[in-house]
């Protein structure tokens, strides 16, 4: 058994391919909503009396809704809330001198939902 404080240092990326709905004619202001479905890699470079990271990776349900800003005829920008829906049941965790890998019991996933906010940038080719 160890004790001591726990440092933490949680990293989410997300990989995968969204759905954009949005209305055809852009106006000066203009809402959107994204539907995507994709990788999410868990990564937390955690210090409890030595150095260690745990990773995992799972399927990802992203849903997204924002304002998107018109600034030139192929241009606009905004901002968007989106909310991840993630489980992951398969940890690995690296003491940088060994690995071991573990899967949590039935009904007991790490969750990972996630609230995000976003800036974005879109190029209309």
């Amino acid at each position: 058994t160890v004790q001591g404080v726990l440092a933490e240092d949680v990293r989410l990326r997300y990989l995968g391919l969204d759905f954009l709905f949005r209305a055809i004619t852009i106006k000066a202001v203009s809402p959107f909503g994204a539907v995507g479905i994709g990788r999410l890699v868990y990564e937390n470079r955690a210090t409890l009396i030595n150095n260690f990271t745990i990773t995992g990776s799972g399927l990802a349900l992203n849903v997204r809704a924002g304002l998107e800003c018109r600034i030139s005829s192929k241009m606009s920008i905004g901002a968007s809330l989106g909310y991840f829906v993630s489980r992951l049941n398969r940890f690995e965790i690296d003491t940088g001198s060994q690995k071991v890998g573990f899967t949590l019991p039935d009904r007991a996933e790490e969750n990972l939902d996630r609230a995000d906010l976003a800036l974005v940038a879109r190029i209309r080719l």
